[in-house]
């Protein structure tokens, strides 16, 4: 008998990925794949730490720049230096991390002064930092409807062209068409996360632990950055079993939706640099990430 997971995608012929100590980049030689992690992370200031992530809900510059600091307990501070000695009806700003200013500007009010030094912060560090693009999230994985007398779903994803998503990869120079600098890259926005399926079994079956354990080790073990998801026609009781093996292979589980579209959602616990790392790996996009170059340090 056929077993339900015997389509997944095996990973195990692939090298694992390991983390090796708190910067692990600091000291790579400047090989040409990887010379522009070096120069970046060697920049002196708050700079050296940043990296810009964005998705189809999080690409505002006061989310991205507080997020982005958060993760090295950054502060932001936005300052008020005094009048503007050029207009006295206007005042200075800036706005400082870690008291090192990133953007400043001449405003009315601080209120204005706040919106439009993000703005400028993010326009800023673009330059010097690195920028990823999530271009679909998890949950966002289609839908599949389950057939027992065929081995294969077709699922045809549909693009976020007129959603939020588009409207994210718009505000960061997304034009339509492919990615990249020579548009070279994939041109959906939103791809398929890779999906695990129940076929050609009734609803009563046990599931395979040692086969559900294989799935998630494969994974581990793999370069697979993107997110892989268990389709909804699992049951609760399923998907708890998968989530106590993912938490015990150190893998973030989550569920999203409700009723019969609940699924589960597997992803690796990676940080911004190690998707730096593995999306240059891959020439700088995949099926969900796009990767950014800081302007100022290519092709230097």
């Amino acid at each position: 008998m056929n077993s339900r997971f015997d389509n997944h995608k095996h990973y195990n012929d692939r090298r694992p990925f390991k983390r090796k100590g708190r910067h692990p980049y600091k000291h790579r030689p400047d090989t040409t794949k990887y010379g522009i992690i070096h120069r970046v992370r060697t920049q002196t200031g708050v700079r050296s730490q940043i990296v810009l992530v964005y998705n189809p809900q999080l690409y505002e510059p006061i989310s991205v720049l507080n997020n982005a600091t958060q993760r090295f307990k950054g502060q932001i501070q936005i300052q008020n230096s005094g009048p503007d000695p050029n207009d006295k009806s206007r005042s200075c700003f800036s706005l400082n991390v870690n008291n090192e200013r990133i953007s400043h500007g001449s405003y009315l009010q601080e209120s204005t002064a706040k919106k439009h030094l993000y703005e400028l912060a993010i326009e800023n560090l673009r330059k010097t930092c690195f920028s990823i693009l999530r271009k679909t999230l998890p949950r966002d994985s289609p839908a599949v409807t389950l057939d027992s007398s065929t081995s294969d779903t077709n699922v045809q994803p549909q693009t976020a062209v007129g959603g939020i998503g588009a409207k994210m990869m718009l505000k960061m120079g997304w034009a339509g068409g492919g990615l990249g600098a020579q548009a070279q890259g994939i041109t959906d926005i939103v791809q398929p996360t890779q999906q695990i399926e129940r076929k050609g079994f009734g609803t009563h079956i046990t599931i395979p632990i040692d086969k559900i354990r294989e799935i998630l080790q494969g994974y581990v073990e793999s370069d697979n950055i993107n997110a892989i998801s268990f389709s909804p026609d699992f049951t609760k009781e399923e998907r708890s079993v998968i989530h106590s093996v993912a938490q015990k292979m150190n893998l973030k589980s989550t569920s999203y939706g409700t009723g019969a579209d609940r699924r589960l959602v597997i992803q690796k616990k990676l940080d911004p640099w190690q998707l730096v790392h593995k999306l240059l790996e891959v020439g700088g996009e995949n099926e969900q990430y796009q990767l950014v170059m800081p302007t100022e340090f290519v092709n230097k």
